[in-house]
């Protein structure tokens, strides 16, 4: 399977392909890609299966969890794009926005 990300190069600095073909784009032999099209439909599916019929609670003490662990994971792949290819992919900084966003509407979800 390839991937061109190609239209998402910005300049020398926000390169979605100088990231996606550097040798750190792949964990065990997966490119990086995969586990985010695989995490956020996890997560609604997640998502879909707690909400509605007076489970909100179960919904976010499923989530936060899930979600904490995908902001953990980010840490790293900050680090492993700005400390050692040295760019960022403005498509993924934005997936982890959105993980960073979902996670906060889950935990005041548990204020609730």
């Amino acid at each position: 399977m390839t991937a061109n990300f190609t239209s998402c190069n910005i300049n020398s600095f926000f390169s979605c392909g100088s990231v996606a073909s550097s040798p750190y784009s792949k964990f065990f032999g997966i490119p990086m890609y995969i586990f985010g099209l695989i995490w956020f439909p996890l997560l609604f599916i997640i998502s879909s299966a707690y909400s509605g019929f007076a489970r909100k609670e179960l919904n976010a003490y499923v989530l936060v969890p899930l979600l904490l662990l995908g902001d953990i994971f980010t840490i790293y792949l900050w680090y492993e794009q700005l400390v050692l290819i040295g760019k960022l992919c403005p498509y993924c900084v934005s997936l982890y926005f959105v993980n960073y966003i979902l996670t906060v509407l889950a935990l005041l979800s548990l204020r609730e």
